[in-house]
């Protein structure tokens, strides 16, 4: 950032400094962006490297029964007494 330069009763002054970010491992600096508004803080951002989004896919078996079973009985099917 950099502030105005202006006038002073010693003559002129200017103000600025710099803000450094470390990188996660792997992340290419080249593909770094930022983007700064009045209404948005500094917003900077960098695609995560592959190995890193592909060692968080996981394979997750999905299993498919016809028909739900409650107390080993199929849902929907009552037993039936003699008493009425």
């Amino acid at each position: 950032g950099k502030h105005e330069e202006r006038q002073d009763e010693h003559g002129y002054i200017s103000r600025g400094f710099n803000r450094k970010y470390t990188l996660p491992p792997g992340v290419d600096p080249t593909l770094v962006s930022s983007s700064l508004s009045p209404e948005v803080p500094l917003t900077v951002g960098a695609p995560l490297p592959k190995t890193a989004t592909q060692s968080a896919e996981i394979t997750i078996p999905v299993t498919f029964e016809a028909r739900a079973q409650i107390g080993g009985q199929e849902a929907g099917k009552s037993e039936q007494s003699g008493a009425k």
